[in-house]
């Protein structure tokens, strides 16, 4: 799998360090744009969440003009707040149906409290949304983040199973 693409810059959007895949590439490629706009994805209002979905569309766009047959989407997308039953966040089926592939990410901190149930069903909503044309690729850390200071803490050993990993 890759994380990213040469020279993927398109000239309207934000500069991107990414690294090599041969342009004929076929494998998965997750783009990491959460930054500024992620918060924004749990907007109610249709019209916020469509201008975060073609900010993510023009990105996206340009790495399927690099690489045609890459299976490409964006990481931790959907995100969980778009699959809880009782979400009131605006659609993101657009960018769904526009990603080639899926990346939602099962991170959590609630240490004593299983959630492997709700993660369960956030894979299972993604999986359904692929519709079975498209990969979803998950992912799990061991690392978790109290505050700003970014994911330096780490699970211990049971926590990161049952919540994580477990079915």
């Amino acid at each position: 799998m890759s994380y990213q693409l040469p020279n993927f810059r398109h000239p309207d959007l934000p500069a991107n360090d990414l690294g090599y895949t041969k342009a004929d590439y076929e494998g998965a490629i997750c783009l990491d744009l959460e930054g500024q706009w992620w918060g924004t994805f749990d907007s109610s209002n249709q019209f916020v969440v469509d201008t975060v979905i073609d900010f993510f569309i023009a990105n996206l766009e340009y790495a399927q003009e690099l690489r045609p047959n890459a299976k490409i989407g964006f990481w931790g997308f959907p995100k969980k707040s778009h699959t809880n039953p009782n979400s009131t966040t605006a659609s993101v089926q657009r960018l769904v149906d526009a990603c080639t592939a899926l990346f939602p990410d099962v991170y959590e901190n609630n240490p004593g409290v299983n959630d492997s149930f709700r993660l369960n069903r956030h894979v299972e909503t993604c999986l359904e949304w692929s519709n079975g044309e498209k990969p979803v690729y998950v992912h799990a850390s061991p690392r978790y983040k109290l505050n700003s200071d970014g994911y330096r803490y780490f699970h211990d050993r049971d926590e990161f199973i049952n919540d994580q990993v477990q079915p």
